[in-house]
């Protein structure tokens, strides 16, 4: 069976990180080891996780570091310290997940079967009161799109130990510049595009994506996401992390003369400018409210 190394980045989940785990490992048809790198939880998390690592010898910790102070940091750190030599295969998972048992064996299919280096899925959202709804992140993706987003959730990442230990060795000579990333999942959907590899986004769901007060980021819907968008895009946060990432990737093989230029209306800021990269949202956004909302960043001139 193929050989999964899954990424677990762990900060006070205690509520929920028995049910993830146990989804973890119950995987079918692979061998799958977890990870953990741990946040400095205070609410018994690390304590719970060294008690079933204990007795599994399939949870191996990493030695609780520094405090990170987002999932980003947290998960660069596993990706630079976990040894992918043993494996066939690399997955993402957050803490308060559950996954579907045979989201790895799908998502390996589809890596096998479209010859991709990386992929991820739909979500199904689960609220505390029981309400589920689909997510979907597999609209047609775009050719500039990976520089304005991500994937989708960073937990539906699944990517070959191939494609992982290039990021790893990118990740080892650029560490303070991605360290300026505050999205690990958009980093790396960028860097895997901009380098030529396939990504294939599967249209189904492969996990239930609990939604709750404590999560760092859930799902991009309703009145709430509106605003920390807004506030995003008015300090001018969102157009510095995409200037930051495409100088990060900008020497990939598929960083194109269009992505560039691109940039470079990005950069410049005028008025002229602003409408050029209006102009060329369809290329940028998959979903077509993410368009509209892009249209209006860069019209009133948050971008």
């Amino acid at each position: 069976m193929p050989r999964v190394a899954v990424l677990l980045a762990t900060y006070n989940g205690i509520a929920f990180i028995s049910d993830q785990v146990e989804s973890l490992l119950k995987q079918v048809s692979c061998a799958v080891d977890i990870w953990v790198s741990d946040d400095q939880s205070t609410d018994g998390t690390w304590e719970w996780l060294c008690d079933r690592a204990a007795g599994e010898a399939r949870i191996s910790l990493l030695p609780r570091v520094e405090r990170f102070g987002n999932a980003a940091r947290n998960f660069y750190r596993l990706l630079q310290d976990v040894d992918f030599s043993r494996y066939q295969y690399m997955a993402l998972a957050d803490q308060d997940d559950i996954w579907f048992l045979d989201k790895l064996a799908l998502s390996i299919g589809q890596l096998r079967e479209r010859k991709a280096a990386a992929v991820s899925s739909d979500v199904t959202a689960l609220w505390p009161d029981g309400r589920q709804q689909l997510i979907r992140k597999s609209q047609k993706q775009r050719s500039l799109d990976f520089l304005f987003e991500s994937a989708g959730p960073g937990c539906t990442y699944v990517m070959t130990a191939e494609c992982a230990a290039a990021f790893k060795q990118f990740l080892t000579h650029n560490r303070s510049g991605v360290a300026a990333v505050r999205f690990h999942d958009w980093m790396l959907y960028a860097w895997v595009r901009s380098h030529g590899f396939t990504w294939h986004i599967m249209p189904r769901p492969t996990m239930l994506y609990r939604q709750h007060g404590k999560n760092e980021y859930g799902v991009n819907r309703g009145w709430a996401a509106f605003r920390r968008r807004l506030a995003q895009v008015r300090s001018g946060w969102y157009r510095e992390q995409i200037l930051q990432i495409s100088r990060l990737v900008c020497d990939g093989a598929s960083f194109t003369a269009e992505c560039a230029a691109t940039m470079r209306l990005v950069e410049a800021r005028g008025i002229l400018s602003r409408v050029a990269l209006a102009a060329k949202v369809c290329k940028l956004r998959r979903e077509l409210q993410g368009r509209a909302w892009l249209f209006l960043a860069c019209m009133f001139g948050g971008i």
